[in-house]
């Protein structure tokens, strides 16, 4: 009833879904592709997109909360799903040991801007509704959690199946409709969620 009720919302949850769709499997995909085309060893490997993915989501988060305070939460949104697409067409075109700088680099982009302003937007959407808390469970936990795992079955298989490139592929393609979605209804969304980021601590009481 809670997405029935509220169609913004429903609209959020799905593009989270399909954004961790396509992305949870791609560094695990990639790094195996790597050890696989003798680009790597697997401990290193494995270190160092951690490493750089983290430290790039750290510098991002900061800045997001200063993007999304100056120009609202559904820009830096639509930002974050603009960058996996490039991040899986350049981990399946790139299977080389340097590859994963920019394949990380973009992976800590998008996961560093979705850190800030998944959180902060469903507050300004929910403000007032004491609903806060039950609906960043649902959307960004529930919703979230049931696109990752979804994606390392789809990813693996279809790694097994049709090789790592064209599963990098096809896991580019659920952030495409994501960020199709986040276009189409920009009027619908704009509105419910572009309020400057300190409106979000009214919704806290």
């Amino acid at each position: 009833r809670l997405f029935v009720d509220n169609r913004p919302l429903a609209v959020v949850a799905a593009t989270i879904f399909l954004f961790h769709l396509g992305n949870a499997a791609i560094l695990y995909l990639y790094g195996q592709a790597l050890v696989a085309a003798g680009q790597g060893d697997p401990a290193g490997t494995t270190g160092l997109t951690v490493i750089i993915a983290q430290g790039t989501m750290v510098v991002v988060s900061l800045l997001t909360s200063w993007l999304a305070g100056r120009f609202g939460y559904w820009l830096a949104i639509l930002l974050s799903y603009a960058v996996l697409p490039v991040r899986a067409a350049v981990a399946g075109s790139v299977l080389k040991s340097w590859g994963v700088w920019p394949v990380q680099i973009l992976d800590g982009v998008g996961a560093g801007i979705q850190s800030v302003a998944i959180p902060g937007m469903l507050a300004v959407m929910m403000a007032g509704s004491g609903r806060v808390n039950v609906t960043f469970s649902i959307v960004g936990g529930v919703t979230r959690q049931t696109g990752a795992s979804i994606s390392h079955s789809l990813g693996g298989w279809m790694a097994q199946d049709r090789g790592y490139s064209f599963a990098l592929y096809l896991l580019g393609i659920f952030p495409l409709i994501s960020l199709g979605m986040w276009i189409a209804f920009y009027k619908m969304l704009r509105p419910a969620m572009d309020m400057k980021a300190g409106s979000e601590e009214q919704s806290v009481g």
